[in-house]
């Protein structure tokens, strides 16, 4: 696919409604990290959201558990087209911290979307850090920053059992 066309696909996605679509069905997945009783919204989350989102993609999806035993499950999510492009790397959550029901301005509600003018409203809308790393393979740096994301413990448990 080139550039162009790869730009146009984005922008139709968002130009017709797919892109809000998905969006209210993820926001509407309340994953509170905090909340032991929304642990199962957040397995929810990675594996009848993420998980067949990415598998259309033609991504492998693997979830694992977290060697920590107190936050949430890993979702690995891996494509490769040839061994010699480069390796991108991601990071993002799936949780978030209490919707605060109750809290929010008058008709704006944690799990879902709501749309004013340019702003776009909801939890989860733009509580997502990305860390993407190109080059042949992900190198030991790339790591060092992924370490101060995760925790050094947990990852370094993480790598050890996977």
């Amino acid at each position: 696919m080139t550039r162009n066309r790869a730009i146009a696909r984005a922008e139709r996605y968002f130009d017709d409604g797919r892109f809000l679509e998905d969006l209210s069905r993820r926001v509407a997945i309340p994953t509170e990290s905090q909340n032991p009783d929304r642990g199962a919204e957040l397995g929810r989350y990675l594996n009848e959201e993420m998980s067949e989102s990415l598998e259309r993609l033609g991504f492998q999806c693997r979830i694992f558990p977290n060697p920590d035993g107190k936050h949430g499950p890993f979702l690995i999510a891996e494509r490769i087209e040839a061994a010699d492009l480069p390796t991108v790397f991601t990071y993002a959550h799936g949780d978030v911290i209490r919707g605060q029901e109750g809290s929010w301005r008058a008709g704006i509600e944690p799990w879902k979307v709501r749309v004013e003018g340019e702003r776009i409203y909801g939890r989860l809308v733009e509580d997502r850090f990305y860390l993407r790393v190109t080059g042949r393979g992900v190198r030991p740096q790339d790591l060092r920053a992924a370490v101060e994301v995760f925790g050094q413990e947990t990852l370094a448990q993480f790598a050890a059992g996977s």
